[in-house]
């Protein structure tokens, strides 16, 4: 249901072929999917990182009988697009062994709604009056808790 309210959703316009030989970095029949917030926010004590879209791929790779046409029919992995389909007989082992990797190009929807809080808080010293604040007080009024950050180009 939210797909429909984002035109990229399988849209053919946002398809990318990067190059005939790199089959990863081509961009084909990308849905939407809606995802956890653990599925595309990630945090560390230096940096925060917000996917906006994913590349899932999935590989089976199994003996099968020799009669077998198609290796991803067998599979029963998800994907969209097929990377490799392929049945080999291996003679020396006697065996057929059958290898399927499936491709899923995603956008992540909701991460434009995300909201960006930052919790901090500062002391100076004796050039400030020894001014504190912070974020985080909550006895404190608001004028203590309001911290404006000014971030320039070095």
């Amino acid at each position: 249901e939210q797909a429909k309210q984002h035109a990229y959703c399988d849209n053919p316009d946002y398809n990318w072929n990067y190059t005939i030989n790199a089959d990863f970095w081509d961009d084909f029949d990308i849905d939407c999917l809606a995802p956890d917030f653990d599925d595309v926010f990630e945090l560390s004590s230096f940096d925060a990182m917000v996917y906006t879209y994913q590349k899932f791929s999935r590989r089976l790779h199994v003996p099968c009988p020799d009669n077998t046409a198609s290796a991803c029919d067998l599979a029963g992995i998800a994907g969209r697009r097929t990377v490799l389909d392929r049945v080999r007989h291996l003679k020396a082992r006697n065996m057929t062994v059958c290898t399927c990797t499936l491709q899923q190009d995603s956008f992540m929807m909701g991460v434009d709604q995300l909201v960006l809080a930052v919790q901090h808080s500062f002391s100076g010293d004796a050039t400030s009056n020894y001014l504190e604040a912070s974020s985080t007080q909550p006895e404190a009024s608001d004028a203590l808790r309001t911290i404006r950050t000014c971030v320039k180009k070095p």
